[in-house]
């Protein structure tokens, strides 16, 4: 596992097998399952395309068309799979990862983690999307690299297309960039150097951000559609006048720390009375902590090969300290909105913990006996091997919550049409039929003991999780020949019943 990959064709064979492998131990329980629900449930067929639009996604129509309207989990796994690992093989090239355990590591990161499993399993009409957006923001700054108008070109291009498909991705690109600067700064000879190069990259961000802007403001016109003024929409993008700016930026960074102090972890077994799941739960904190606190040490404690000059320093404890505002912009530009299918760039931290540890590992490691410096950071490695399998675990419990809830819903949904088409006069399709109410919130319907514990961002007490969601199933899931309307649950007959 420590030998070397020398060449690309072997990084990009590694890459694709791993992300293979750890997609099917997380999200293979996706791959023929429906497990509808919320969004997914609403979107068995997708008919967005104006809000699509309105919220600033102009791409998604388009990749929609290419791909069918028809959320089909086998297809949209398959293309996840495909995205996730170009994206991880740029990105493996990108910041020149050389041995065979680090690329595991990296796409089990980048495969097994909470962001992707949301997706999966409350999203998945967007989940290839969503895949897509990161491929091509990864994409954008790997062309960046090449320091060539051409490429430079394709890789404006690539960031406006992330843009246009899911804005949320473009943290991935900033923090990699951040990353570059922080492994690399010692190769820049003076400030100006430095600067230059960096200008290399934040005006391509900047040409993105523009070319995003107008292309959306042409869909709007072509299309005669208007802007969304929801949560995540873009009508107040910039506008901090009603917010404290310094507000914004400490919950910027407090989202990232609580991200990783307190982390999801699977349900275990219990011993006289007590979850031991709390044992998992303190332990993949007290290892995200100590990945942290390596992290700082080799950047700036750690005396480094190259001597580096007091600028270089600065400039490096300087990109550390905003580093989290990087994988976090989002956050920050949004004034604070955010939710887990919008923080995948938080999974970059253990990459560059890869990297770093990757780096103290001796080159001479291909022989049978390994030296003793390799253990400290064979440890870390582990570490972050450890975090991956407790979210694989996590996933599988989340999926299989989901099919139960699946199938509690069917079964509750049976008995609720049984009753309606039971009542005297009643004729299928004809008579009006309205719900009122919420299933999440009603006590009819109890959360299941066993999964408890297991509800990440998305989930709720059974597949209804909102309003709508019941008339998605019907129509989708059972198709009933009912003529469904909408009442006023505010009625006081409404309230009596």
């Amino acid at each position: 596992m420590l030998k070397t990959v020398h060449t690309k064709k072997d990084l990009f064979i590694i890459t694709i097998f791993s992300t293979l492998t750890f997609f099917i131990l997380a999200h293979g329980y996706r791959f023929t399952n429906p497990l509808f629900s919320g969004d997914a449930l609403l979107m068995v067929h997708q008919t967005d395309s104006a809000w699509e639009i309105a919220i600033g996604r102009f791409i998604q129509p388009i990749l929609v068309f290419l791909r069918g309207g028809l959320t089909n989990p086998f297809l949209l796994s398959v293309l996840s799979i495909l995205w996730i690992s170009l994206s991880a093989y740029l990105i493996l090239d990108f910041l020149n990862f050389s041995k065979v355990i680090s690329v595991v590591l990296v796409t089990a990161v980048m495969t097994c983690n909470s962001t992707i499993l949301v997706t999966s399993s409350s999203f998945l009409s967007y989940a290839d999307l969503y895949c897509f957006a990161l491929f091509c923001s990864v994409l954008g700054v790997w062309l960046l690299q090449k320091k060539k108008l051409p490429y430079t070109i394709l890789g404006v291009l690539a960031l406006t297309v992330s843009l246009g498909t899911y804005q949320a991705y473009i943290s991935v690109a900033i923090a990699l960039v951040m990353i570059y600067f922080l492994l690399n700064i010692s190769e820049f000879l003076t400030f100006r150097d430095m600067l230059k190069q960096g200008m290399r990259y934040v005006i391509p961000f900047i040409l993105a951000a523009v070319a995003y802007f107008m292309t959306w403001k042409l869909f709007q016109n072509i299309f005669d559609i208007w802007t969304a003024d929801t949560y995540n929409g873009l009508s107040s993008l910039g506008n901090f006048s009603d917010v404290s700016i310094f507000s914004i930026i400490a919950t910027t960074y407090e989202k990232v720390f609580d991200y990783f102090f307190y982390p999801e972890t699977f349900t275990t077994i219990s011993f006289r009375g007590n979850s031991l799941s709390i044992f998992w739960l303190f332990m993949i904190r007290l290892l995200n902590i100590a990945t942290l606190i390596a992290l700082l040490w080799c950047l700036i404690l750690k005396k480094p090969v190259t001597k580096m000059t007091w600028w270089q320093r600065i400039a490096q404890l300087l990109i550390l300290l905003i580093l989290p505002m990087g994988i976090n912009f989002v956050c920050l530009i949004s004034k604070g909105t955010e939710h887990t299918i919008m923080i995948y760039a938080f999974c970059l931290v253990y990459i560059l913990a890869v990297r770093i540890a990757e780096s103290n590992i001796p080159q001479s490691t291909d022989t049978p006996k390994l030296p003793k410096a390799c253990f400290p950071w064979l440890a870390a490695l582990a570490s972050i091997a450890i975090v991956a399998w407790s979210n694989i675990v996590f996933s599988n419990q989340v999926y299989l919550k989901r099919d139960l809830q699946e199938q509690a819903t069917l079964s509750l949904m049976t008995r609720i049409v049984y009753s309606i088409e039971s009542t005297e006069g009643y004729i299928p399709g004809v008579t009006p039929v309205a719900l009122s109410g919420s299933f999440e919130h009603t006590p009819s319907i109890p959360e299941m003991e066993a999964f408890k514990d297991v509800r990440p961002y998305g989930m709720g007490k059974s597949s209804l999780t909102y309003v709508g969601t019941d008339y998605a199933f019907l129509t989708h899931f059972m198709n009933v020949n009912m003529n469904l309307t909408r009442i006023n649950g505010d009625l006081e007959a409404v309230k009596q019943m």
